[in-house]
């Protein structure tokens, strides 16, 4: 990488420069934005992933060429993130482009990593106890709060008067748990030829101290119950309560 350092040091001053300012004033001007404001987003510059991964498709293509076009292009991102990333809070500073009185919009994935929220989605079959009852009339979990409903694409913030429908999501705010010692989770995956491949959850013989939690099978993550057959290739999410079985 050494080599190709003076070749991306090349690039990245002529998009810094030429190429990116000049394409963000063509795209951002008819648009009416200041100058300031396109000042500012020329010198955003790269984060990297994108390009890196468009460098690895001409490579892996076969291209031939005699330059190292993949680490050329993974130097131009490092020197993007770390020049261009590292001053664009002054750069933003000096372009007088920053409101302190602004509030930064944040989502529930935000609140979930940084406090002790936690939310959980409980869906409504058909005949379900809450089906066609008002938020107000049916036993929220104690210290929980029903936030919203997903009824297909629609999302309903919910009231006391909401009524609930079968085939809704209901998203709840629910206080967290915090484990202790004693208590594990363990992934196991069911391979060809194990005694719990093709079987029902109700078919195996589990301690009293265990359970299956979650099975997770490609990209899809189910909660099991009694009937769910476990396949081969699929991640068995197995809960442990120590204590309980001694």
């Amino acid at each position: 990488m050494p080599e190709i350092i003076p070749t991306a040091l090349a690039i990245v001053a002529f998009l810094t420069i030429i190429s990116r300012p000049v394409a963000v004033f063509l795209l951002l001007k008819p648009m009416k934005c200041s100058n300031r404001q396109c000042w500012l987003i020329s010198w955003a510059g790269l984060r990297g992933a994108s390009s890196s991964v468009f460098a690895i498709t001409a490579v892996a293509a076969g291209i031939s060429m005699k330059q190292d076009l993949f680490h050329i292009v993974f130097m131009v991102s490092l020197f993007s993130v770390a020049i261009q990333g590292t001053f664009l809070p002054k750069v933003a500073q000096k372009l007088s482009m920053i409101d302190d009185t602004a509030d930064v919009s944040k989502t529930f994935n935000d609140y979930q990593e940084e406090t002790s929220l936690q939310l959980m989605r409980m869906y409504i079959p058909q005949g379900h106890e809450w089906d066609g009852k008002k938020i107000k009339e049916v036993n929220i979990p104690t210290g929980s709060l029903a936030l919203m409903i997903k009824r297909g694409e629609e999302m309903i913030l919910t009231k006391g008067n909401t009524e609930i429908c079968a085939g809704d999501s209901v998203i709840l705010s629910v206080p967290p748990y915090n484990t202790n010692e004693t208590e594990q989770l363990q992934e196991k995956r069911i391979l060809s030829g194990d005694k719990w491949c093709n079987k029902s959850i109700a078919q195996l013989h589990l301690s009293r101290n265990e359970l299956i939690a979650m099975v997770i099978r490609g990209e899809e993550a189910i909660i099991p119950d009694g009937k769910t057959v476990l396949k081969e290739q699929d991640v068995v999410v197995m809960y442990r309560d120590m204590a309980a079985g001694k």
